[in-house]
């Protein structure tokens, strides 16, 4: 899964959606679209119609998750689980 972080100010949707414990989810088909918490917003980039090209990775969480047959990337640091 890849998403990225961005700030409450930095964030606007267009679409219904439907929360619940943080989670955010299309009222219509069930897909998980976004977390909401009080300091970030994690949009899973899939979701996204026109998503940002300059995005590059900074971190990597939840390493411990991570599929043998996937390349490390260079000078990102890798977390176990939440940085």
């Amino acid at each position: 899964m890849h998403y990225a972080d961005w700030r409450p100010h930095q964030f606007s949707s267009t679409g219904e959606y439907k929360t619940f414990a943080g989670r955010s989810f299309c009222p219509n088909c069930g897909s998980h679209t976004f977390n909401l918490s009080d300091d970030q917003i994690e949009i899973h980039l899939g979701t996204l119609d026109e998503a940002p090209n300059k995005i590059r990775p900074e971190i990597e969480g939840w390493a411990i998750r991570r599929e043998p047959w996937l390349p490390v990337i260079p000078s990102v640091p890798m977390f176990p689980r939440d940085p």
